[in-house]
C-alpha cells in the first residue's frame, strides 16, 4: 500500500548540477610551432651572419619572432690598428707664408 503523502524527491529538478561539464583538453584547438636557426660563416671565419626564427600559429593568432645578427671580426681588427703612423710635419699640412 500507500504509506502517507508524497516524500520529497531525492533530486530536485530545478537544482544546479553538482558537477559542471567542460570540454576535455583534447578538444582544444592545436597550435603549430616551428623554429629554425642558421649560421653562415665567411672564409676563414672572419665574419658571420646568424639567424633565428620562431613561429607559433593558433586558429586565433600568429606570432613570429626573428633575430638576425651580423658580425665581422676582420673589420674590427682593421678599424683599430695596433700601431698608427703619422705623416711627417712637412707633409701633414702645407704652410703658406705671406
Amino acid at each position: 500500500g500507500y504509506l502517507g503523502g508524497y516524500a520529497a524527491p531525492a533530486l530536485a529538478y530545478g537544482a544546479a548540477p553538482a558537477v559542471a561539464y567542460a570540454a576535455p583538453a583534447a578538444y582544444a584547438p592545436a597550435a603549430l610551432t616551428s623554429q629554425s636557426s642558421n649560421i653562415l660563416r665567411s672564409y676563414g671565419n672572419l665574419g658571420q651572419v646568424s639567424t633565428y626564427t620562431k613561429t607559433v600559429d593558433t586558429p586565433y593568432s600568429s606570432v613570429t619572432k626573428s633575430d638576425v645578427r651580423v658580425s665581422n671580426d676582420a673589420i674590427a681588427h682593421v678599424a683599430a690598428p695596433a700601431l698608427a703612423y703619422a705623416a711627417p710635419a712637412a707633409y701633414a699640412a702645407p704652410a703658406y707664408y705671406h
